[in-house]
């Protein structure tokens, strides 16, 4: 088996540290969150933002990480890899105190995921079709 690409090594190690912060903030308790966030703005009562901002920087780097393996539908494939830890992710919050479950949560995780490939996608085709051509 050839060794992976270094962006793939890379990108994927940067998604490991990554998936490795979410679960470490899912283990905290609701209080603990809210004592730590209390810089945010008054109006932003639900960490949907967080959810939304944290899922996106993880499907980015797991998008990064899929490209150069040269995967048929690799924006398709960090979706759902990135969609399958925010439902993992919510499984472990279901076990901490002052937490819960919520499909709410996960359709915020599944949605930032989904923006940020979006955006890297829509990215790296503007970028590819803005190259000059070679006279």
């Amino acid at each position: 088996m050839p060794p992976l690409p270094r962006p793939t090594r890379v990108f994927g190690a940067l998604a490991l540290g990554w998936m490795a912060l979410i679960l470490w903030l899912s283990t905290r308790t609701g209080g603990q969150l809210r004592g730590w966030l209390t810089w945010l703005p008054p109006y932003i009562t639900d960490l949907s933002p967080g959810h939304i901002a944290l899922f996106g920087v993880l499907a980015l780097w797991v998008g990064l990480a899929l490209l150069p393996l040269r995967l048929s539908r690799p924006y398709l494939w960090a979706w759902v890899l990135v969609a399958a830890f925010g439902a993992l992710d919510e499984w472990v919050q279901h076990g901490v105190p002052g937490r819960s479950l919520s499909l709410a949560d996960w359709l915020f995780d599944a949605s930032g995921a989904a923006l940020a490939l979006y955006l890297l996608y829509r990215y790296r085709r503007a970028k590819a079709t803005s190259r000059p051509k070679p006279l």
